[in-house]
């Protein structure tokens, strides 16, 4: 859904050029995210999707919570030298990012607990177009 608004829209300067080393990266960002950093969001959030039975759910939960350390430091990492996923500029990537970051603000292993990760939700939420978002959904996230 995020890559076709923001391909239906190239004048928004979310997503490098087809066809580019750059663009290449973009969709490894995306990708990793929605298949392994949001699943296991998802996991840890919703046990139930994951087991049906009360009993296993707290295994599921642990195992979840593991793996998000695991990935938060991957996207730290991702994110050293650099503002943004892909460099100087922000991307759409950096949108679904700072999604996930927010959410996880309840979990017991949170985005905001990583500087990189914390600098950019930052820089994210100044962005006007999402500190007008943030305003009309009523969403708050005291970064520190």
């Amino acid at each position: 859904c995020l890559m076709h608004a923001i391909d239906r829209h190239p004048d928004c300067g979310l997503a490098p050029e087809p066809g580019t080393a750059e663009r290449g990266e973009y969709y490894k960002w995306l990708v990793w995210m929605t298949n392994t950093l949001q699943e296991s969001g998802g996991a840890w959030a919703h046990p139930e999707n994951w087991a049906p039975d009360e009993a296993t759910r707290p295994k599921v939960r642990a195992a979840a919570e593991a793996r998000l350390g695991r990935h938060w430091d991957m996207a730290e990492s991702g994110l050293a030298g650099r503002p943004y996923l892909l460099g100087e500029s922000p991307s759409g990537a950096d949108l679904f990012l700072f999604m996930l970051a927010y959410w996880s603000r309840g979990y017991p292993v949170r985005a905001q607990d990583r500087p990189n990760l914390a600098a950019h939700a930052r820089r994210v939420m100044a962005r006007p177009a999402v500190a007008r978002m943030m305003a009309a959904e009523g969403a708050e996230w005291e970064l520190g």
